[in-house]
């Protein structure tokens, strides 16, 4: 239920997009998601009720959605036409490349210290990796095109 839940939050974000008109800096989206994973795995790590828990992740898998769909709205307005089906295609390889390497240190994650942690550790490294873009603004001001 939780994984369905989790679908239906990116699926309805792709449905949203498809009327919406064009973010103009997916950049600045990008990194907002970020800032917006760490406040709902805090505040799945705190224990909330069920409904509570359902409406959270349902709100995970939008902002997943978004960030993916702003991803690659960056992606494509930072490569020259020409390069981007290969952009691409490397971006795809790598995200879903390494899917299996991040659950599997999840899985160990969470087997060595438990789900909160493992909550905890996601807050903790959203946050640092949204520092760490705050010093480079050069993709903060990238237009879609």
């Amino acid at each position: 239920l939780l994984q369905m839940l989790f679908s239906l939050g990116a699926v309805l974000v792709y449905v949203v997009l498809a009327y919406k008109t064009p973010q103009q800096h997916p950049g600045q989206a990008v990194f907002f998601c970020l800032l917006y994973t760490a406040g709902i795995a805090y505040a799945i790590a705190q224990g909330p009720r069920l409904m509570g828990c359902f409406v959270l992740v349902l709100m995970w898998g939008a902002v997943a959605g978004y960030s993916a769909a702003m991803s690659r709205v960056l992606l494509h307005s930072l490569v020259s036409d020409g390069q981007r089906g290969r952009a691409s295609a490397l971006y795809q390889m790598v995200l879903l490349g390494l899917a299996p390497v991040g659950s599997l240190v999840c899985g160990l994650l969470l087997q060595w210290r438990g789900t909160t942690i493992a909550l905890y550790v996601i807050t903790s490294v959203s946050i640092l990796v949204f520092m760490g873009f705050l010093l480079n603004k050069s993709l903060w001001a990238v237009k879609q095109s």
